[in-house]
């Protein structure tokens, strides 16, 4: 069974009665038609400002406040509905927010365009004139997000799949018998799904925790942060955040035969991350909290190990664009199918 992953939509919107009583309306109906991929939260209270500024720790715990408010809520979902009507200010917290952790946006308002903020003007908002065509225009967004993360990771996908070489695997050099780190780009995303097909070579002075795996969300400098996907020989599949290797969750596959073919499979999306190894999908590791979401290089990688890599498998299933042109491009290219 492949993991599915469920979706988190986040609404912010105005405190005003009137329209509360909309949305109420709206995710009752969208509940009824999306229960199985999708849940839906609200921002759970109003902003107010501290009655104790004279005590020094209540001012300087401010913005931990305004954390534990919206930050956690909005780093954990995947869609947020920001209504700007009336120009709240909790709304435009929650956007801001919201647009620094590369969320999917969808602006909405309820009156004149011209009454949007100005900071925001240039950015496109739906204006809906009652309900009804509200909810037509998220189901039509709902619609198109779970279509982008249902790509199959096979050819039907179309330019979003990628299939890799056999040869690759000299073309990657992945061999560090002496000692050190190999690795190789493959793309840049933030979300998808990747099967590699690999085996390890038998070596002189091997160790049980040599190993080969995949990172991803990492930034210009390799091993400068994101996050890493590697088995270790002695069967330890392992999921770490870097720098530093800081393990998150771990679990004990079989041992790594030398010179047998073994498949890697994971799924990255949003806050969710899923691994498993030679096509035991009912024992998978799972991490529900990443924190770093943005976009990144995706690159093979080995310690300590010689490595023939035998075919990589990608889709890509991101629901935004990357605008940050400072990641480049990859170094190895595939075969679109």
């Amino acid at each position: 069974m492949n993991p599915i992953f469920k979706y988190t939509v986040f609404f912010a919107i105005p405190f005003d009665p009137a329209i509360w009583s909309m949305y109420h309306e709206i995710v009752g109906d969208l509940k009824t038609k999306y229960r199985k991929r999708l849940q839906f939260v609200f921002g759970n209270e109003e902003v107010r400002p501290s009655e104790r500024f004279i005590n020094i720790q209540a001012f300087k715990a401010q913005n931990a406040d305004l954390l534990r408010q919206f930050y956690r809520q909005i780093n954990s979902s995947d869609i947020i509905i920001a209504d700007l009507t009336n120009n709240n200010p909790n709304v435009h917290l929650e956007l801001g927010i919201a647009l620094s952790q590369n969320k999917n946006i969808l602006r909405v308002v309820g009156r004149n365009i011209v009454e949007v903020g100005s900071d925001i003007k240039g950015y496109y908002v739906y204006q809906y004139p009652d309900g009804a065509q509200l909810f037509a225009r998220l189901e039509k967004y709902l619609d198109m997000f779970l279509r982008i993360k249902a790509l199959p990771l096979n050819r039907t996908a179309g330019p979003f799949y990628k299939r890799y070489p056999k040869s690759i695997g000299e073309k990657l050099s992945l061999s560090r018998e002496i000692g050190g780190w190999g690795y190789a780009e493959l793309a840049t995303m933030r979300d998808g799904e990747v099967i590699v097909t690999f085996s390890l070579s038998s070596t002189n002075g091997s160790d049980p925790k040599d190993w080969f795996g995949a990172s991803i969300r990492y930034p210009s400098k390799p091993w400068g942060g994101g996050y890493l996907i590697y088995v270790r020989r002695n069967g330890n599949l392992e999921i770490a955040q870097m720098p530093g290797i800081d393990v998150l969750q771990e679990k004990r596959y079989p041992a790594l035969k030398p010179n047998q073919n073994h498949t890697l499979h994971f799924k990255v999306d949003g806050s969710n991350l899923v691994a498993w190894l030679d096509g035991n999908s009912k024992n998978f590791i799972q991490v529900s909290d990443l924190i770093n979401q943005s976009f990144g290089r995706v690159a093979l990688a080995c310690f300590n190990s010689k490595v023939k890599v035998k075919s990589i498998k990608t889709v890509c299933r991101d629901t935004i664009d990357d605008s940050s042109q400072w990641l480049g491009q990859s170094k190895i290219k595939g075969k679109t199918m």
